[in-house]
């Protein structure tokens, strides 16, 4: 198929196509229901289900594609837009210094803006050095070589430490030369130092292994970045651009929180709803057992083991704690809307007999009914059984042990003789 040319009308979505944040955001598009089918070596994939085409790039990219207007969503670390809008940055500087900026009216306005916090992909951008180096500040680094593949920021990181560095030394502000030498490397950072090429890196550190393995030590912190949701100035498609984002918020807030379930008696509710305020607010029904409440609420993940202690001391019972899939704008939903999108199906049934969710008028009304019919119902259709069952063995043990004769009326309906047959 000729992906290129079944582009039209499509919203164009950039993913990183390698790397570390691939997988995860991967994961997060199948939770917000966007599918597709990738093909061997090919970097477009349409998507099933939505006027959506993905467009896999390589991270550092994807802020230009979108800020540039031609991909309307993209999935990137906040470090890679931080690059892209310090060159945007650096390249107003340089024109408007050298009087070649010329502003279009009417044009577009160009650049990404941030959507959502994806919360994952966590890491720092930092100054490295060697550790049994002589440089110990940053400041030891004006003047040096510095390798990284985040050029624009560590320009900027290293101008203001000159201008900070001038300041302190009575010299008068103003636009200068860079002093630092910013060397610009796309891999294998960290082998700089010991190959001679820098005297310091400003490179990615997510858990430190792989800085600790060569040598080296950070310093200083220039940005700290996780993986976000960028969108154009100018969507293609805004509605759609608003729903995509929704349902990933939606696969975010599911995997940040559970379904807290449990029964208290009321006089206890107030303490145990400080426990459990719940996004908005915790969702309270009365049960059948007088003076006893169910209360649904939302917890955050991480603190489910120390709430249902604390409502355990606080007179709580039944305690369910059930997984969430997805929930769509929380903010805007109540939470009884949740139940439909929870990872446990069936729902678990009530904990005990005595205590029941339903209204009691309409339970009562089932019983009434039950009572006045289905129970006398049943108990005819039992003697019915009864009677024609042994009204059938009788007939075939006097056929058997007697002379044959016709029987009675209802004998014969249940036992008719064949052709042949000696019964």
């Amino acid at each position: 198929m000729d992906l290129v040319n079944h582009l039209e009308g499509r919203l164009l979505f950039a993913v990183p196509k390698k790397g570390r944040l691939n997988a995860t955001a991967l994961n997060l598009l199948e939770g917000a229901d966007i599918q597709f089918r990738r093909e061997n070596r090919l970097d477009i994939a349409l998507v099933k289900n939505l006027p959506i085409a993905l467009v896999f790039l390589p991270a550092a990219d994807i802020p230009t594609f979108v800020g540039e207007g031609q991909c309307d969503l993209g999935i990137t670390g906040f470090d890679q837009v931080a690059e892209h809008d310090a060159r945007r940055r650096a390249i107003a500087r340089d024109q408007a210094e050298s009087g070649k900026s010329t502003p279009v009216e009417g044009a577009p306005a160009k650049g990404c803006e941030q959507v959502l916090d994806l919360d994952f992909g966590a890491c720092k951008l930092q100054v490295q050095v060697p550790v049994k180096g002589k440089y110990r500040t940053p400041a030891d680094l004006i003047g040096k070589n510095i390798g990284t593949s985040f050029v624009s920021l560590a320009a900027e990181y290293f101008a203001k430490l000159e201008a900070e560095a001038d300041a302190a030394n009575g010299e008068a502000p103003g636009a200068k030369p860079l002093r630092t030498k910013i060397i610009e490397l796309s891999g294998s950072v960290e082998a700089a130092c010991a190959l001679g090429v820098a005297d310091g890196i400003v490179d990615l550190v997510e858990s430190g292994e792989t800085m600790k393995a060569a040598g080296l030590e950070a310093i200083d912190t220039v940005i700290s970045t996780k993986a976000i949701l960028i969108k154009s100035k100018n969507p293609s498609n805004k509605t759609l651009v608003d729903l995509i984002a929704s349902r990933i918020q939606g696969v975010i807030s599911a995997q940040q929180y559970v379904l807290c379930q449990y029964n208290v008696e009321r006089k206890n509710l107030d303490a145990v709803c400080k426990v459990t305020p719940g996004r908005r607010a915790a969702t309270i029904n009365a049960l059948e057992e007088e003076g006893w409440v169910a209360v649904s609420s939302m917890v955050e993940k991480k603190r489910i083991a120390t709430v249902m202690d604390e409502l355990s001391k606080l007179g709580a019972e039944d305690i369910l704690v059930v997984g969430i899939l997805n929930t769509p704008k929380p903010d805007e939903l109540s939470e009884e809307l949740l139940n439909a999108n929870t990872m446990s199906s069936p729902q678990p049934s009530p904990p005990t007999q005595r205590r029941s969710s339903s209204p009691p008028q309409q339970q009562e009304k089932e019983s009434s009914l039950s009572r006045l019919v289905i129970a006398p119902l049943t108990f005819i259709s039992f003697l019915l059984s009864l009677f024609l069952v042994d009204t059938y063995t009788t007939s075939s043990r006097r056929r058997d042990r007697g002379p044959r004769s016709r029987g009675s009326w209802l004998s014969a309906l249940l036992w008719r003789q064949k052709p042949g047959s000696p019964y």
